[in-house]
């Protein structure tokens, strides 16, 4: 049964509904099916070894009226040893996403339709899915949203990356790496011409709204590692060269009132257009060195000295220094401990290092508001911007 309240209707509704009842989480949902594709191969041989795949994979979704998501995958992976001592080894992936979005919120107001109600039913117009299943709430039926808006998400994403080791003496390390990451993202919401509307009630001119974004990430690195031991001293040391260069771009354009109802482009909106940009990029430049030493196990000293430049930062400040320094003494490994049966390991430690973090892109820039013609101060500029610094101290027993 079903009732309204008496304050808005005087009349109740407290017996039973009339006619063939429908089970609205059935009209809903329309469970579809999975499928994946994948070929590869794969082959080693004494110095090489490689392997190759793609795949196809698509998810019907579980909603009746959307078409889900689907993605394609490339991928190849190959190492190589060219002479004793050479290593190279590269990886790359590609792959390209089509994501149907949900409009609207279906399972809240699917809470509203009635049983008495076919959701599958057509419109007085003869359109599919009727809009309206009750008059006396203002939520529309989710079918009717889903198989008459469009909202989707294309995604295509590449990377790669290059890593080539040099080991010419057994102490001794070199490497040299180059990575490349890129993110191209293009979303598009339609509301079609004559769509029906319940709030306000009457018929949609139509709009549409697309946005275009990419982002694109290079990172390189060079790193020479040394490993000794020289009787009772172990000593490790590295030595990093680290380069950095992001770029990210976005745009956005939307209008309405679409001039037919054959064509759903933006350049056939009359109404409201509207067109957004932006674009940002980021250089970073990084080396750093580390050096650990060792002695008997019981005397242990550890250091690292870090130099970033960044674009981030103001002019006047581009470069920035950071450091950490740390030691430890493991008192219950020398031969006079006195409580060597009672009390097997005590080590003291102590350390001090920095770290700071990027400021925001736009934070060093001085900007500007344009409205209606008439230009305004935004943010002044600081050329001597500098990044976050904080300084740690830690004194520590273990026992």
């Amino acid at each position: 049964t079903t009732w309204r309240n008496a304050a808005y209707n005087p009349s109740f509704k407290d017996k039973p509904y009339v006619g063939t009842m429908h089970n609205q989480v059935d009209e809903l949902f329309n469970p579809g099916n999975y499928l994946e594709n994948l070929l590869s191969i794969s082959h080693r041989w004494l110095t090489t070894n490689f392997f190759f795949a793609v795949s196809n994979r698509k998810e019907a979704g579980v909603i009746e009226g959307n078409d889900g998501f689907g993605m394609q995958t490339f991928r190849l992976n190959l190492d190589h040893q060219f002479v004793k001592g050479i290593d190279l080894s590269f990886s790359g992936l590609h792959t390209t996403s089509m994501r149907n979005n949900i409009p609207g919120n279906p399972l809240f107001t699917l809470t509203f339709m009635p049983p008495d109600v076919d959701l599958r039913s057509p419109n007085s117009d003869g359109t599919p899915f009727i809009l309206h299943a009750d008059p006396q709430n203002n939520e529309a039926n989710p079918l009717y949203q889903i198989n008459n808006l469009t909202n989707y998400t294309k995604t295509k994403r590449t990377m790669g990356n290059v890593l080539v080791r040099y080991k010419p003496l057994d102490f001794f390390n070199l490497e040299a790496n180059l990575s490349y990451d890129r993110r191209d993202v293009n979303s598009s919401a339609i509301t079609p011409k004559g769509y029906k509307t319940l709030n306000p009630v009457g018929v949609s001119t139509g709009s549409r709204s697309f946005t275009n974004s990419g982002d694109q990430s290079i990172n390189g690195s060079i790193l020479a590692s040394f490993d000794q031991n020289f009787g009772d001293l172990s000593a490790r040391a590295k030595f990093s060269y680290q380069i950095l260069d992001q770029s990210g771009r976005s745009e956005g354009e939307s209008g309405q009132n679409f001039a037919v109802n054959v064509l759903q482009t933006l350049s056939l909106t009359t109404q409201n257009w509207s067109v957004s940009s932006s674009e940002t990029r980021v250089k970073g430049e990084s080396y750093f060195f580390i050096t650990g030493l060792d002695y008997a196990g019981k005397y242990m000293v550890d250091a690292v000295l870090r130099n970033d430049g960044s674009s981030l930062f103001g002019p006047n400040q581009r470069r920035q220094w950071y450091y950490r320094v740390s030691g430890a003494y493991r008192i219950a490994q020398e031969s006079w401990w006195p409580l060597a049966d009672v009390v097997t390991d005590l080590k003291l430690r102590y350390s001090l290092g920095t770290a700071g973090a990027l400021p925001g892109f736009s934070y060093q820039y001085e900007t500007w508001s344009v409205s209606s013609g008439a230009i305004s101060k935004g943010q002044l500029g600081n050329k001597d911007l500098r990044p976050e610094f904080s300084k740690e101290q830690e004194f520590g027993i273990e026992i």
